[in-house]
């Protein structure tokens, strides 16, 4: 849903001016009249050429660009928003300006932040001056002060009390809820803002002055900054805290600018600064000092508040005063001055441009980078740190070698700012390295001091390394032919980070877990990558080059150990396709690209990445905005990179991103580039809001995006997504009560709700008077949906899905609410997210990847019909099928209903070897029970009472137990093979049921078992043993390795239920003779409420006669005897 722009705008602003002209609320306009003259052509964009261009860019017909003879930035035309940006009237697109017609937009969008949760509704924009005659240009935006409707910040407070114990306070002067400019002195504030975008003639940046007026006879005060989001193939760098630094180092540290480096071989840089001297204060010397400004980056998207700590302003601790100190005297106005920088490839050209604008004092740095034979380096980088070791800026070497650019000499407290005067001076280049050190090179001087005189002729040496030659690519063993794939470098690699944050690169998008190096991907010919490399530096060290293409395929290790200057060939690498799918085609429904603000990967990046982990179909899931990957199948085919037929189909999708309420995938979408967004969906707007101003505003409720859904011609899969994620899950954040267990001792039914409507910005209902609330009184709780998703990769190396996710299932699969589990990468990066770990394997009569048919044959509605019918395995390694047979000799596959009491279930196991399993556990009917956090024993800690179990950000776990489980470790799984290339294992099981039941499978890998493997390096966070840290040896070299495969991330498979009807009247759930769910309400059918299941006290009787338990066994225990 998207609000009116243009002409239809206008004419809702008229209005909406009348409107609180009559009610008092201070506006400063009062007619039409005050709507500016049209925009002049040289200023709107009116044909495509007009664009910028590149990996990021959002820019439409009918934006606005400004340019000089070096810069040119993309103002968005006025409107409401699906994406992060909310709004439009800001910067959208920036780059330098080329010759040769290219365009290498890679940022996102810049808003500004007025009382923590507003920012700027545009309604209006004009040109000021027009830079005829050799002159500036102005360009003004008048705008409304309007709630941010897409992320409500005081979700920040519960969820830092979940995860720290202690909340933010957050006054209700932030919060929009409590409506504070018209109930506090903010009603005083005018709610319509200037702000003047003045671009000088030879100047790379823009210059941004937003001016606030005070009407009132008081001064008043509100925090102000803004929200910044490089967004595309950019790297986040604050100065002197370093590259992403970790949320508690840039919290309490300063933030003197935002600075944005491109990727390598990005040419192009962007910086934000700010005047810091309109934020300063006076010592008790009664010098002025500069006042500390702080930033918060959540999702990619940093907030700045300018001259405020964070800390004082939202203190911790769930009370508390406020501090602020940004305020406006009676009767004036105030601006606030901040600049935007469009660099090069080199981000120092940024941070000197900004420290010129400032006045800073600054001398200037400069040096060469060569190998040690002397040969100059292009592309390194040298980073310029502070006494503390954070990075403060980086210069990327040129052609020559040379490096050079400008340091504050530190001569005063807003020089100091941006540096001390002192500096050490160190070097990187990817593939370089010396012997026994995490260093990749030397510089001389290494320390230097730059407050009396520069410093022009450092000399940075690199240290040896070797090449690894990729020749022939990788090879599918039957075909013979070249297929996509995935080489993973495993090896010790440091991680180059200070105290505070990344020292040469953004850590978080290039994270390489403990024992990664690297990921690659080989494309179809068998080079390296989007650009065709044929080979890669190493520097001296042993490694394992891991050849792998996804969960189908033998994976194929080579070791090699690089000395210094030796030239390694490499290939061809063969693998073998091992686990037969037939019958089911794979898919990933949870992929992010470069438009989500998280995720810096191009959509040519991802369809790669998707072709060497065999994937037979690609889904976009971008958060609030829709892509189509055809296109770029079609590019990449033509080059060479990947097979056209390679692809079944790609579809497009949508993770509805309400941030404080949880995630939800719909798919397919209709995808169209013309509208904002690609024609995403807006969540964050209901029908119920004025147009403007900084009233109350609401969102879609989960049942309104439900609904949404269901009226869409499409029809999309709704999928609730990260079920066990402690801040985006829609059951977590929202408290549903999934167990009728409470009911006896407290008189909480099933699927009420622990969370507040109306502090999730959703418009409460007249009947939820009652808390917790009922179902169908708050439509938090939704039960019209799909499928559920039990797990993403990021979650693959801890236990969330055995203790909270699977039980979470089990307990709706109960009450008769049948979704269909998924799994999911959930990737937003190359390596420590890959694509298709998890995955889902969705039945279907063609699949032409198995030879089944032909790929004009697949349907896409018979795909999504087996999604809803459950016909749907999910997969971490090992691939399961599973067949009901009753007496009759019906038989049954998942998702499919036998009837029948005695019941013969036939399960196949296969994986590749790397995928160990050792375990298959057959779950009938299963009753989870809550547990403590810790101990998992039933109805203990959190679990003793319902509000805290279910508490908005409490993830829920559970105390159960399979109903069959046949393990190596005991004998009991006999049908068990490996020859060395895949695992196989056969069971059949005769079952007796006297009721309903439904049965999943699991099959897993058990590390007490002997020959466990992690899915190291498949999945390559798996090596993070966060519960037990012990086992991680020190020293980190590659003879240590093997320990991590050891532990960390089991292989496992999942297969939906087969459904058996005991009584031939259709299956029912065992609560569903208790419990009667309509969409309205959930009533109480089953007589006394002490005739339910198992009370608590009992359930703690019996798990204390499990022999680990002696009372109250150790965590370890328990967890070892359950999961």
């Amino acid at each position: 849903m998207i609000r009116p722009k243009g002409r239809y705008l206008m004419t809702l602003v008229g209005t909406f001016l009348m409107l609180i002209t009559s009610c008092g609320t201070g506006g400063s306009l009062n007619s039409m009249e005050d709507i500016s003259p049209p925009i002049p052509d040289t200023f709107l964009i009116t044909k495509g050429s007009q664009l910028i261009g590149g990996p990021m860019a959002t820019g439409r017909l009918g934006d606005v660009i400004l340019k000089n003879d070096r810069i040119r930035i993309i103002l968005e035309q006025p409107g409401k928003t699906p994406w992060v940006g909310n709004f439009g009237g800001g910067i959208i697109d920036a780059d330098l300006v080329r010759g040769d017609g290219r365009g290498e937009d890679n940022f996102q969008f810049m808003h500004p932040i007025i009382n923590i949760e507003w920012t700027e509704n545009v309604f209006d924009r004009e040109v000021v001056e027009d830079g005829s005659g050799g002159g500036r240009i102005v360009f003004r935006t008048r705008a409304f002060i309007d709630a941010y409707d897409y992320l409500d910040f005081d979700f920040l407070s519960p969820v830092a009390k979940a995860m720290t114990g202690e909340a933010l306070y957050f006054d209700s002067r932030f919060d929009d809820v409590s409506d504070p400019f018209s109930t506090t002195d903010l009603k005083d504030l005018d709610p319509v803002i200037t702000t003047d975008y003045t671009l000088e003639p030879g100047a790379n940046y823009v210059k941004i002055e937003t001016t606030f007026t005070n009407r009132g006879d008081k001064e008043i005060s509100f925090p102000v900054g803004d929200l910044v989001n490089g967004g595309g193939e950019a790297e986040l760098l604050i100065p002197g805290l370093g590259f992403t630094p970790d949320t508690v180092s840039q919290i309490q540290g300063t933030t003197p600018a935002v600075i944005y480096m491109g990727f390598e071989g990005d040419d192009v840089s962007y910086g934000y600064f700010y005047n810091i001297k309109d934020f300063v204060s006076t010592d008790e010397n009664g010098m002025v000092i500069p006042l500390k400004t702080t930033s918060l980056t959540y999702s990619g998207v940093t907030g700045v508040l300018l001259g405020e700590d964070i800390l004082k302003t939202l203190p911790l601790g769930g009370h508390g005063n406020p501090t602020v100190n940004f305020s406006i005297p009676p009767n004036s106005k105030r601006t606030i001055t901040r600049y935007f920088v469009v660099g090069d490839a080199n981000p120092g050209t940024v941070f000197d441009t900004g420290l010129e604008i400032l006045g800073i004092s600054k001398r200037k740095v400069g040096g060469v980078v060569r190998t040690g034979d002397g040969r100059p380096v292009a592309g390194a980088l040298v980073a310029a740190r502070n006494e503390d070791g954070a990075t403060v800026i980086t210069w990327r070497t040129r052609g020559d070698g040379s490096f050079s650019g400008y340091l504050s000499t530190g001569a005063n407290v807003f020089d100091r700012l941006f540096g001390s005067g002192k500096y050490t001076i160190s070097v990187y280049k990817e593939g370089y390295g010396i012997s026994d050190t995490a260093l990749s090179g030397s510089c001389d001087p290494e320390d230097i001091d730059i407050r009396l005189k520069d410093a022009p002729s450092i000399n940075c040496t690199l240290g040896e390394t070797g090449i690894v030659e990729i020749v022939g690519g990788v090879i599918d063993e039957a075909s013979q032919k070249n297929i996509p794939a995935r080489l993973s470098i495993v090896g010790y690699r440091p991680s180059f980070k200070s105290k505070t944050g990344g020292i040469f690169e953004d850590r978080i998008i290039f994270e390489r877990p403990l024992g990664i190096v690297d990921v690659f991907y080989i494309n179809k010919e068998g080079t390296i990558g989007l650009d065709k490399k044929t080979a890669f530096r190493l520097p001296p060290g042993s490694y394992d080059l891991v050849f792998s293409r996804g969960v189908e395929y033998s994976m194929k290790t080579i070791s090699v150990k690089i000395s210094g200057g030796e030239d390694i060939k490499i290939g061809p690498v063969k693998l073998k396709k091992v686990v037969d799918t037939s019958g089911f085609v794979s898919s990933d429904f949870h992929l992010h690209s470069i438009v989500s603000p998280d995720s810096a990967m191009r959509p040519e990046r991802r369809v790669l990445a998707a072709a060497g982990e065999g994937m037979d179909i690609i889904q976009s899931s971008d958060h609030d905005f829709l892509i189509n990957y055809a296109p770029y199948i079609e590019e990449l085919a033509g080059e060479g990179i990947v097979d056209k037929d390679g692809f079944i189909t790609a579809i497009t999708g949508q993770e509805v991103s309400p941030n404080h309420i949880g995630h939800i995938n719909l798919f397919p979408l209709k995808w169209d580039p013309t509208l904002p967004s690609g024609g995403a969906l807006d969540w964050s707007f209901k029908d119920s809001d004025l147009p403007y101003g900084p009233g109350p505003d609401y969102v879609m409720s989960p049942q309104d995006i439900v609904d949404w859904a269901r009226a869409n011609p499409l029809n999309p899969i709704i999928q609730v997504n990260h079920i066990a994620d402690q801040v985006t899950s829609i059951p977590i954040v929202c408290g549903w009560v999934t167990t009728p267990l409470y009911y006896d001792a407290f008189r909480i039914p099933p699927l009420t709700s622990y969370a507040d409507p109306a502090s999730l910005r959703i418009h409460p209902k007249a009947s939820a008077i009652n808390y917790p609330y009922p179902f169908g009184s708050s439509d938090t709780v939704i039960t019209d949906f799909d499928t559920i998703e039990l797990v993403i990769g990021p979650e693959l190396h801890d236990n969330l899905l055995l203790t909270s996710a699977l039980p979470t299932w089990f307990n709706l699969l109960n009450l008769g609410l049948i979704y269909t589990a998924t799994g999911d990468s959930d990737s937003h990066r190359e390596i420590a997210d890959p694509i298709g770990a998890p995955r889902n394997f969705v039945a279907s009569n063609f699949d032409p990847q198995d030879g089944v048919g032909e790929v004009s044959q697949f349907s896409i509605g018979e795909y999504l019909e087996s999604i809803r019918k459950h016909k749907v395995i999910v997969s971490a390694g090992p691939f399961i099928r599973v067949k009901a047979t009753n007496d009759s000799g019906e038989t049954a596959s998942v998702g499919e209903t036998i009837h029948g009491k005695k019941i013969k279930l036939t399960i196949d196991v296969s994986s590749p070897s790397w995928a160990w399993f050792d375990t298959v556990e057959v779950f009938v009917n299963t009753e989870p029970y809550p547990a403590d956090d810790t101990t998992l024993l039933p109805f203990e800690g959190a679990a003793k009472d319902p509000k805290k179990f279910f508490e908005p950000y409490h993830i829920p776990r559970y105390y159960y137990k399979p109903t069959y489980s046949f393990r190596l470790k005991d004998g009991t799984l006999k049908d068990f093979h490996d020859d060395g290339e895949k695992i196989t294992a056969h069971i059949e099981l005769d079952m007796n049921l006297e009721e309903d039941s439904w049965v999943v499978v699991m099959a897993r890998g058990t590390d007490d078992t002997e020959g466990f493997k992690s899915l190291f390096p498949y999945v390559t966070r798996a090596l993070i043993d966060a519960d037990n840290p012990s086992k991680l040896p020190e020293d980190m070299e590659m003879g240590n390795l093997e320990i991590l495969r050891k532990s960390g991330a089991p292989a496992w498979a999942l297969a939906n239920p087969i459904f058996v009807d005991t009584d031939g009247n259709g299956f029912e759930a065992m609560y569903t003779k208790k419990w009667r769910i309509s969409r309205q309400q959930v009533e109480y059918i089953g007589g006394s409420a002490n005739q339910q299941s198992k009370d608590a006290k009992q359930i703690q009787r019996e798990v204390e006669t499990i022999p680990p338990h002696k009372p109250k066994g150790s965590a370890i225990s328990i967890n070892k005897e359950l999961f």
